[in-house]
């Protein structure tokens, strides 16, 4: 066991622990936010502050809006495994090129 991980056959089990029941109890929080962004009320004056095709964003709900998601985006990328990451970027990188194939070949 190293770092509140148990190893099964080199392969990483992890154990109930705090980040086990921090991530828990987020969870639930972020399910939380989810629903109450989704209620119809809440939700319909977010989309017209944010997504009105007649005019520009309220100010102070895009910022508040941008950095919810900047928290949320580098949380992503604290909890996201390794190997996660490196397959997006090598997919990223696939796609490119077969567009970039597809385009060449027009």
């Amino acid at each position: 066991m190293s770092n509140g991980v148990a190893f099964n056959n080199g392969l990483a089990t992890p154990m109930s622990g705090p980040v086990h029941q921090i991530l828990k109890r987020q969870v639930v929080e972020l399910d939380r936010l989810r629903d109450t962004l989704k209620e119809p009320t809440l939700n319909a004056e977010l989309m017209k502050a944010l997504h009105d095709t007649t005019c520009l964003p309220d100010k102070d709900t895009a910022q508040l809006a941008a950095q919810a998601i900047d928290l949320l985006h580098e949380t992503a990328q604290i909890l996201q495994p390794g190997h996660l990451i490196l397959a997006d970027h090598f997919l990223g990188t696939a796609l490119s090129t077969c567009a970039s194939i597809s385009e060449t070949c027009r």
